[in-house]
């Protein structure tokens, strides 16, 4: 009869144990600010169930105490996912046209210096604004092409100056 009791103690110090180290991972990851990082507490607190010997209701109820935690986190995370989208989306249409204008003032405009510095200033919305990658990418890919325009003007232009230059010496 002595090992019935061993393992019904064994049994009880698993829970146990295994409750407190569950409670103090939940703990962790709900005053976690980061939810990736929360979700670690959790995944480290799941491998604490492989191999432990359980009794099976006291395994299902912590295991399912687990499971909520982790979709109260995949949601978080979620959720934050869409907000990003929504504020990238919406960054998106209100860089575009921007950086179009600027692509556009690269050919036409006089002062190629106000021009320069007008690009430079939408790039530099563009590093710090939420965007989607392809749509980033799309963007610089058009700031770089009006750089490259303006790059061209100059040097036509100093060119047309140095030879005129050379004329009236």
């Amino acid at each position: 009869m002595e090992p019935e009791i061993d393992r019904e103690e064994i049994l009880t110090r698993n829970y146990l144990s295994l409750k407190n180290i569950l409670e103090d991972g939940l703990k962790n990851a709900g005053l976690s600010v980061d939810h990736y990082e929360a979700k670690g507490f959790l995944i480290d607190v799941q491998g604490h169930f492989k191999g432990l010997m359980l009794r099976r209701e006291e395994r299902e109820e912590l295991y399912a105490r687990l499971q909520e935690a982790f979709a109260a986190v995949n949601k978080k995370i979620e959720d934050e996912r869409a907000d990003f989208e929504m504020e990238a989306l919406a960054n998106y249409a209100d860089l575009k046209p921007a950086v179009m204008e600027a692509s556009a003032l690269a050919i036409v405009a006089e002062d190629m210096k106000a021009a320069w510095d007008q690009l430079l200033k939408i790039q530099n919305r563009l590093k710090t604004e939420k965007l989607l990658r392809e749509h980033r990418d799309e963007l610089f890919s058009m700031m770089r092409d009006a750089f490259d325009m303006l790059k061209i003007r100059r040097d036509e232009e100093r060119h047309q100056y140095e030879t005129e230059a050379k004329m009236n010496y």
